[in-house]
């Protein structure tokens, strides 16, 4: 279950009617991964993705 904060935020209001994408899965697996042999993670991302 969520919780909000700020839910009378206009800013807030639209995030939520947009597409966003919830990275908590993402966390609970690298917690998971901490203090372990497979503690060092890559997270790459495009580098200046959609320029020409």
């Amino acid at each position: 279950m969520a919780e909000y904060l700020n839910c009378n935020n206009e800013s807030f209001e639209k995030t939520l009617r947009s597409y966003f994408v919830d990275k908590s899965l993402l966390l609970k697996t690298l917690n998971g991964l901490l203090n372990t042999e497979s503690q060092y993670v890559c997270l790459t991302r495009p580098r200046r993705f959609g320029k020409s």
